[in-house]
């Protein structure tokens, strides 16, 4: 029998437990209310080792320690052995015979398996006693005083010796308390949460585990598909479920005046009693929130009504939760959660029931608020949240731990191709695969992720493989090729970036150099220090271009002349339009099956240069719209094209025409159309491109996007290399995939980022001077955009192309 007041009997031991919020454990002192599960100071845990209680014998278990003393506020102690004293010292341990001694909370720093006589229940110092080492900042002591230490002599003595001193381990790791690991030992780490050997079983179904898990402080997600044990695993991070085997323990609270945890499950956990207003009134801080995380703070009433309205939520202040829509509760639930400033934040699929245009918005702004040296742990299925957010990731799979490290890794690096999936679709190569498919030599089994390949259409006298259909896959598309000789067929992800060929036409399938696109990953609204404000529109106006057919046409480029304001579309049109935005007149390519135009400019005669991409050419119009000439073909000679894509006139008539394919460099021609120089060439050094998509001219300096290396790089047009644009400052400018570029009237760059969905103005030394805009479909963004210019009013036309429609800005 256990007996409730003291903890004594069958092994359970009382450990004091700071107050913790499981769904709102209450500044008020309530006991909890509707289905919150608030705690007291004290809980009763009770150890179990090997699917059952540990009885109260020195020897009772071979193979664990049979005493284990904690420290009064050591927070979510769960220990494997018998805790037979209430000692508010000192953690250490004493086990029979040959048992190993380790650490109880955190890193495993002091094991020994030497010889000792076996302690009694007292667990009182003994000839065979061993220091165990614990995590700093946890609030559990350790002795540094241990009788006949075989590892260490010089510290034995008496370990309730007052004058032998039991210290915390904050000391040692300060190095005031004369312990230090043994050899060849670091020094331990701290973690928010420790787990040992935990194993959840349910009604004889193994729930979970066992695990050996170490949460470290930061961001971390938790990633499984459904039934996985993401939920088991956060119930027992906030006490709501005990484990069948096994020990757990949470670091101490590094910070006063606050809860320490708090917990937001999947299912809301609102008080149906509560309205929303009164939800916020029981945990923000008597003191008020900060604005933001480390701020000033702000007196409690004003901090409710602020955080209500970031929320979405202040129209609703006085609704009961059951008449709140899912993603209203979902709102609410975080919303009280963040108002809680715990220091350790646990949330179960949070946001999972708020819309898409709202997701990121919320999610950033929940990241905003917290601080820096606080504890967020969520479960998730969505791979963008993690890559945007988190630094380390959990991966489950029925049950067990199959991955638990670094976010950045898991994506660019993951052990196995079941892993890739885990941050989103991939593309797992063989060996064999590196030559067969991508014409290089690797050699390495690893992850390829869509936005890595780059499809190049090959010409008419080059194998390549056979693109036999596409398939959108989201974000992605799906390409189904066949090998030219051996007819091997293969699906592979590539991104909507690229502009893809006809099927049946052939391709080369290439891998980006140098580094992958990390920064497109980040969440848009997260910017790094120094980063200007979003600029604010003081005029927004948009319209769509003129359908054809049954179709609904998307503009891809954009070129204000002095009075009207020219339009490729991707049917393979040419328009022209009045700054009105009426339509004066249209026309076609003179081909357009197997591709469309990407860019075009006005030469200074009035005619009028298209980036013929899919042709191999540039295309001179006539300004009535009639053939009035062709520059380049298929080749990589000088004066021919792969994959023309921009193009850009200086004010002597010098046209500049940028190309890809392998072949990414800019060709200088004469008026005439002469070939005078080039400039560039692939790869990812300075002076060198991947994909220059956009050129703009200011007095004797061409500005080139280049596209996959993220960065604008700038040449003389006598096709010197100058620089790169702003990597001398301090915050150099953060580019998501820029495709377009335009000088404005007073001299500032403005790019359009197709990974970014936005607007970024910069003067010409690389200063960012603001943005605009994110990805998305609704009132201020925009989805892969393509082009934009600058007319002489400084008014700026963005092509909206996944959005098929042309979007005018005025700063």
């Amino acid at each position: 029998m256990c007996d409730a007041e003291d903890g004594r009997g069958l092994g359970y031991r009382r450990v004091a437990w700071p107050a913790v919020a499981l769904v709102g454990g209450l500044w008020r002192g309530s006991p909890g209310i509707g289905h919150s599960l608030g705690f007291g100071r004290d809980r009763l845990v009770r150890p179990v080792a090997n699917d059952r209680p540990v009885g109260a014998g020195a020897g009772d278990l071979a193979g664990t320690p049979s005493c284990v003393r904690v420290v009064a506020d050591s927070s979510l102690g769960r220990p494997v052995g018998n805790p037979s004293r209430d000692s508010a010292a000192s953690v250490s341990g004493c086990g029979p015979l040959g048992t190993s001694i380790s650490v109880v909370v955190g890193t495993a720093l002091a094991e020994s398996r030497a010889g000792h006589p076996a302690a009694g229940d007292d667990c009182l110092p003994g000839s065979g006693d061993r220091p165990v080492v614990v995590a700093p900042g946890s609030g559990i002591g350790t002795c540094d005083a241990v009788h006949s230490n075989a590892l260490r002599p010089e510290l034995s003595s008496d370990c309730n010796d007052p004058a032998g001193g039991c210290h915390s381990v904050d000391d040692f790791a300060a190095g005031t308390s004369g312990l230090a690991p043994p050899a060849g030992l670091a020094a331990p780490q701290l973690s928010a949460w420790s787990l040992c050997s935990i194993a959840v079983t349910d009604h004889g179904r193994n729930r979970l585990g066992p695990i050996d898990l170490e949460i470290p402080r930061g961001i971390t997600a938790v990633l499984g598909p459904s039934g996985s044990g993401k939920t088991t695993l956060l119930d027992l991070l906030v006490g709501f479920r005990e484990p069948t085997s096994g020990w757990m323990a949470r670091a101490k609270s590094q910070e006063g005046g606050h809860l320490p945890i708090f917990w937001s499950p999947s299912e809301f956990g609102l008080w149906s009693e509560l309205t929303v207003r009164d939800h916020l009134e029981m945990v923000v801080p008597p003191a008020g929130f900060q604005f933001p995380a480390g701020g000033p703070r702000v007196a409690r009433d004003e901090s409710i009504e602020r955080l209500l309205r970031m929320f979405g939520l202040a129209d609703k202040s006085g609704v009961l939760p059951d008449l709140l829509s899912r993603g209203e509760q979902a709102r609410l639930a975080v919303c009280r959660a963040v108002a809680s400033e715990a220091e350790f934040l646990v949330l179960d699929e949070p946001l999972v029931h708020v819309e898409p245009r709202l997701l990121r918005e919320l999610w950033s702004l929940l990241l905003a608020m917290r601080r820096t040296n606080s504890v967020t742990v969520f479960a998730t299925h969505e791979p963008d949240l993690v890559l945007g957010s988190a630094a380390h990731a959990v991966c489950l799979q029925e049950g067990k731990v199959v991955y638990s490290g670094s976010v950045e890794q898991l994506y660019q690096d993951p052990p196995s191709e079941s892993l890739a999936w885990f941050l989103g679709p991939a593309n797992w190569v063989q060996p064999r695969d590196w030559e067969n498919w991508l014409g290089r030599t690797d050699g390495r089994e690893r992850v390829v992720r869509p936005h890595e390949l780059v499809v190049n259409p090959v010409g008419p006298e080059e194998n390549g493989l056979e693109l036999r259909g596409v398939a959108s896959r989201g974000d992605y598309l799906q390409l189904d090729l066949v090998q030219p000789i051996s007819g091997e067929p293969r699906s592979w992800l590539v991104s909507r970036a690229n502009t893809l060929p006809v099927v049946g036409q052939k391709v080369w399938l290439r891998l980006l150099m140098g580094l992958v696109l990390w920064a497109s990953l980040v969440l848009p609204g997260c910017r790094p220090s120094g980063m200007a404000e979003a600029e604010q529109a003081t005029e927004v106006s948009e319209w769509r271009l003129p359908p054809e057919g049954i179709r609904i046409p998307g503009p891809r480029a954009l070129h204000a002349t002095g009075d009207r304001l020219l339009v490729l579309d991707n049917v393979g049109r040419v328009l022209s339009y009045n700054f009105q935005g009426e339509l004066l007149q249209q026309w076609w390519m003179p081909d357009y099956d197997i591709g469309r135009p990407e860019k075009i400019c006005e030469l200074p005669d009035g005619r009028l240069a298209v980036a013929d991409t899919h042709y191999h050419r540039v295309v001179i119009f006539s300004p009535d719209g009639s053939v009035a000439g062709m520059l380049g073909g298929f080749g990589r000679e000088p004066g021919q094209f792969i994959f023309p894509v921009a193009t850009a006139c200086d004010r002597d008539g010098n046209l500049y025409v940028c190309e890809y394919g392998g072949n990414d460099r800019i060709q200088k021609f004469s008026p005439e159309g002469r070939f005078l120089k080039s400039m560039g060439g692939y790869g990812t050094g300075p002076g060198e491109f991947q994909r220059p998509s956009g050129v703009a001219i200011a007095d004797d300096r061409l500005y080139v996007v280049d596209a996959f290396n993220n960065r604008v790089q700038v040449f003389s047009t006598d096709g010197e290399f100058l620089e790169i644009l702003g990597g001398g400052l301090p915050n150099p400018p953060d580019l998501v995939y820029p495709y377009d570029v335009s000088l404005g009237p007073q001299g500032d760059l403005y790019v359009v980022e197709y990974g970014a969905g936005r607007v970024t103005r910069l003067d010409q030394a690389g200063n960012l001077l603001g943005q605009y805009g994110r990805s998305g479909s609704e009132a201020g963004e925009f989805k892969t955009p393509w082009g934009l210019t600058v007319d002489a009013r400084g008014v700026v036309s963005v092509a909206d192309t996944g959005n098929r429609r042309i979007v005018q800005l005025k700063f």
